[in-house]
């Protein structure tokens, strides 16, 4: 991994001019004011996003005719398509759509797995579901063993020794989160891509960034990895998009296609030209917020993006540490002795702005509850689906999450560790 940027918050000027291009930044339309700490669960939509979407959304007709409007819905999407290119450092190689991460990570895997007689794919216990239960379900499907990689518990991450242990030349796919949405806990790309490619270089590796794209800079080309996926709306885009970047060789793979298609084409069907929009708007934000962090400003859109993200992750490491140490006579998460964090207990060193934590004595549905009482948005993930598997691996049943954005502020920490020593104060 590159060496992080500096701890450094947002200036008090940049600040506020953030909140100002979002929905919703400083208050619930049903319930008011309070601090919005549940980002893991989906980021806060621009205000631009809507209206590009409805901009594009409202032309009458679809791409492909000979007439300006469908010109403009072919323009859009492909803008669209190439935006999602330059946020992912993608410069070649198929980009897809898809209503949603769990539809790409079975669709990819598919692709991996058709018309092998036997081998493996290799998941872990850190994996979102989308990711681990496919992986379970397409092995069954195919006639594969799934195998699965250990967490490391202390840190919450995966470990890429961990995941290159289990590939072989038999391994079809290996699928890998690049950043937990329970513990944050993030992994070295790069180093689990070398590892499998000096032991399995048959093997398409897949990278979950459902949960980085919103926290850090991914550089897709540079990592090593045949696709990287990510959810839209978890980058302050709109709900039913996910996009991927597939390499050559596995975007050439046999995949479900309309006859006469080119064989790296993986669209199916028409796609809400919309959506293409919407996300080109977050880059336009992206490519805002670096020109007013980076002096000089770079020149070029993907620059423009990396260094957005570059201040964007020393603003959230700064929240983070407030978070875990606190500030101006506040305690901080790790100075309450009921209080376990689950995971790296160092607030930027292998991990993202997402933390899991429990309370002894104290359910954690209870705890969202009163949390939210006192104008504190949190979530908490529970053995469910979605959670259980990666939960069971941490040793507990439950957790609260509390996780934070580059919009939230110093004053929306400090309403969270006032509203936790509350909760914790003697009776």
């Amino acid at each position: 991994m590159s060496d992080p940027a500096p701890e450094k918050l947002f200036s008090p000027a940049l600040q506020p001019a953030v909140r100002e291009r979002f929905l919703h930044a400083d208050g619930d339309p049903f319930t008011g004011p309070r601090a919005y700490l549940e980002n893991a669960g989906g980021g806060l939509t621009l205000k631009a996003v809507f209206a590009a979407d409805q901009r594009v959304g409202a032309l009458p007709d679809n791409a492909g005719r000979d007439n300006p409007a469908s010109r403009e819905v072919g323009r859009a999407i492909q803008a669209g398509r190439a935006d999602v290119a330059t946020f992912l450092g993608a410069p070649a190689g198929t980009i897809l759509s898809e209503q949603s991460t769990t539809a790409c990570a079975f669709r990819l895997l598919e692709a991996a797995a058709l018309g092998r007689r036997g081998g493996n794919l290799v998941c872990s216990q850190l994996d979102h579901a989308s990711f681990y239960d496919a992986a379970g379900i397409l092995a069954a499907r195919h006639g594969l063993e799934r195998r699965v990689a250990p967490l490391n518990r202390a840190t919450g991450a995966l470990d890429p020794d961990a995941v290159a242990a289990l590939v072989d030349a038999d391994t079809a796919a290996v699928t890998v989160i690049h950043a937990s949405n329970i513990t944050g806990g993030r992994t070295d790309l790069a180093a689990v891509a070398a590892r499998v490619r000096a032991r399995a270089p048959q093997a398409m590796i897949i990278a979950d960034g459902a949960q980085h794209a919103q926290h850090g800079l991914v550089d897709a080309a540079g990592c090593g990895v045949d696709a990287y996926v990510f959810s839209a709306y978890k980058i302050f885009s709109k709900p039913g998009f996910a996009f991927a970047c597939l390499s050559e060789r596995l975007a050439a793979r046999p995949h479900a296609q309309l006859a006469g298609k080119a064989a790296a084409d993986w669209d199916l069907g028409t796609r809400d030209p919309g959506g293409f929009a919407a996300f080109s708007a977050v880059v336009d934000y992206l490519c805002w917020l670096g020109a007013q962090t980076a002096a000089p400003a770079p020149a070029d859109r993907r620059g423009l993006v990396a260094a957005a993200m570059h201040a964007i992750e020393a603003h959230e490491a700064a929240l983070s540490r407030r978070l875990l140490h606190g500030a101006d006579g506040l305690p901080g998460l790790l100075a309450h002795a009921r209080v376990t964090l689950h995971g790296q207990r160092d607030h930027r060193a292998g991990r993202e702005a997402v933390f899991a934590f429990s309370v002894a004595g104290a359910p954690t549905g209870r705890l969202v509850q009163e949390f939210g009482r006192r104008g504190v948005i949190l979530h908490d993930r529970v053995s469910d689906a979605y959670s259980g598997h990666t939960l069971a691996a941490l040793g507990v049943r439950e957790v609260v999450r509390v996780s934070l954005a580059h919009y939230n502020t110093p004053a929306e920490v400090d309403a969270f560790l006032r509203a936790l020593r509350d909760l914790l104060a003697p009776a």
